[in-house]
């Protein structure tokens, strides 16, 4: 019994991301554009959450998610 010899020859890389599929912003990237907009300022973390809620806000209004309560949503799912 024989092993295949090694293959040395370079693989071609896989880009793990489509070209034509936009990636969403990472919540830190989210934070830090939000922060960017007054640099110097320092932000406290319920100042940060507030201007997050107020995306989940306009995506409720949009029709994205669902206002269920106070301070919660869920997914608009067909029934």
């Amino acid at each position: 019994m024989r092993t295949p010899p090694i293959d040395l020859a370079p693989r071609p890389r896989r880009d793990h991301c489509t070209a034509g599929t936009p990636r969403l912003p990472t919540r830190r990237q989210r934070v830090t554009t939000i922060m960017n907009t007054a640099p110097r300022r320092a932000w406290s973390g319920r100042e940060l959450a507030e201007q997050l809620l107020t995306q989940l806000a306009e995506w409720a209004r949009l029709g994205f998610l669902t206002h269920t309560s106070a301070g919660t949503y869920a997914l608009d799912t067909p029934p």
